[in-house]
């Protein structure tokens, strides 16, 4: 078991990759599922539709203050989560599936470069990821300016990216380390596996 001691730690290769697409098919599904929800909510006819529909609102609710105001509208409805948690939302299917997708492609040996390499590089990206969401919510905390749902939905896109991208590729790159060396701690594996390919 490598040194987080979690779940993802003792599976094996092939349920890491399962565990990464399975993410990042779902956070797909629920992007489209969010947007699809006011359609269904004006135009559903079955009582599939409808429970479908309550179910993705009563999920946004969980999840979302649902503010009206802060909210995208179509089909004469709002979405079922705010402008913010929407672009959140978009960032991690867009994220998760990137990842996801540049690990498949590389060879096993090799990191994907447009990713980071090491935990202090996705450190360094979380936190400028953030920042665009942060200074949103600090600037309509003080005050100084009434956003737009476009731009509060906008700065949150890379904060979800991010940290989709950091999950699916976490699972990725244990998952080869599983299929390279079975029994090793997957930690000290990545790091002689890096070793090697930078020699």
């Amino acid at each position: 078991m490598s040194a987080d001691g979690g779940v993802a730690a003792v599976l094996s290769g092939r349920a890491r990759r399962g565990l990464a697409g399975g993410l990042a098919g779902a956070a797909l599904l629920w992007l489209i599922a969010l947007v699809a929800a006011p359609y269904l909510a004006a135009h559903g006819t079955t009582a599939v539709a409808w429970l479908g529909t309550a179910g993705v609102y009563l999920t946004g609710a969980i999840l979302c203050h649902q503010q009206p105001a802060r909210t995208f509208h179509a089909w004469g409805a709002p979405l079922p989560v705010c402008a913010r948690c929407l672009g959140l939302y978009a960032g991690a299917a867009l994220g998760a599936a990137t990842a996801f997708v540049f690990w498949r492609r590389r060879p096993v040996t090799r990191t994907p470069r447009l990713l980071p390499t090491s935990l202090r590089s996705w450190r360094t990206l979380l936190l400028a990821a953030s920042a665009p969401t942060a200074a949103t919510v600090l600037i309509e905390w003080l005050g100084r300016a009434a956003l737009g749902n476009v731009l509060r939905s906008a700065a949150a896109v890379p904060l979800g990216a991010a940290i989709s991208a950091f999950v699916v590729s976490s699972l990725m790159e244990g998952s080869r380390v599983r299929d390279r060396v079975p029994g090793v701690d997957c930690d000290d594996a990545i790091d002689h596996c890096r070793a090697a390919e930078d020699a």
